[in-house]
């Protein structure tokens, strides 16, 4: 809804239900899927939808900032509540099945995240640091590498998101091995990577949540090598 005023109690019940149906339509239909499907899975009518979204957009912003928002609550209750390496790896599924929901993102949507004025990106960042906590509390226990940054772990965990449009059984077997390679190859306390700061494709950037001032590169390639390309296609814009 455009309007920055307050909805009324019957508004914001019709709001709710849209971003609820919409979250069933997306991940069962992608991110194309008709918007009149998903008025009808609401059982609302369209014109009650375009008044609260009036494009697309609109609606996946708004649905995004919400599983973005989640993800952050989420990590923030495990920094206590759960063993470091536990917490870690429990939030790194959660993230994994937001990505491969959203998979297919017009790069219009996904930009948003980069705007510092928007409440996407608002929400993408505070996602992104809430999951560095995370981090830094696992490594702080020795559970997981010290020279291991966040951008890093959340574009190796995309790596896994994208195969899961085809083998979405491996997910549990892809996270196992990273979790237990960041492990035995554990670095000294102190050291530290550039390996972050290396250029990063641009498809990568958004899912990331990368700082509107972070300066890594991301000219990269402009296609993945064969053999790679649709995986590394199939769910980035």
């Amino acid at each position: 809804m455009a309007s920055g005023k307050p909805m009324r109690a019957d508004a914001r019940r019709s709001h709710e239900r849209l971003l609820a149906a919409a979250a069933e339509v997306f991940a069962e239909q992608g991110t194309g899927a008709a918007l009149d499907d998903i008025a009808k899975r609401a059982g609302i009518g369209n014109a009650t939808l375009y008044r609260h979204f009036p494009d697309r957009r609109d609606l996946v912003q708004a649905l995004l900032a919400g599983r973005y928002d989640e993800l952050r609550a989420a990590a923030e209750g495990s920094l206590d509540a759960l063993e470091p390496l536990a917490a870690l790896a429990g939030w790194l599924r959660s993230f994994i099945a937001h990505v491969t929901t959203y998979r297919g993102l017009a790069a219009s949507v996904l930009d948003a995240t980069r705007d510092p004025e928007t409440e996407l990106s608002a929400s993408c960042q505070g996602m992104r640091n809430a999951a560095a906590k995370l981090l830094a509390r696992a490594q702080d226990a020795g559970a997981i590498r010290s020279d291991l940054t966040i951008t890093e772990l959340l574009c190796v965990t995309n790596g896994i998101a994208v195969s899961a449009e085809q083998r979405p059984a491996d997910i549990p077997r892809f996270l196992s091995l990273l979790i237990e390679g960041l492990q035995q190859h554990a670095s000294p306390h102190g050291a530290s990577s550039q390996a972050g700061r290396s250029s990063l494709p641009g498809r990568y950037r958004h899912w990331v949540c990368l700082p509107h001032d972070d300066p890594t590169p991301a000219p990269g390639p402009p296609h993945p090598p064969r053999g790679r390309v649709r995986a590394a296609s199939a769910g980035w814009p």
